[in-house]
């Protein structure tokens, strides 16, 4: 459980120090292209990912 909790911000982290990820002031998540931290999860840090499209009510 640790790590399922540790892992999004050590991601978002190796982002700001590496630039891919650039802002000035205090952003959220929704501020940042989410591609690069997805790709991140599920290649380099091993943490797979979906998404399931659903019809409201479902």
């Amino acid at each position: 459980m640790v790590w399922q909790t540790a892992i999004n911000p050590v991601a978002a982290l190796e982002l700001l120090a590496t630039g891919a990820w650039q802002g000035a002031g205090v952003l959220g998540p929704e501020a940042f292209d989410p591609v690069p931290f997805l790709d991140l999860l599920k290649g380099e840090h091993a943490s797979p990912w979906e998404m399931q499209e659903r019809a409201p009510g479902s």
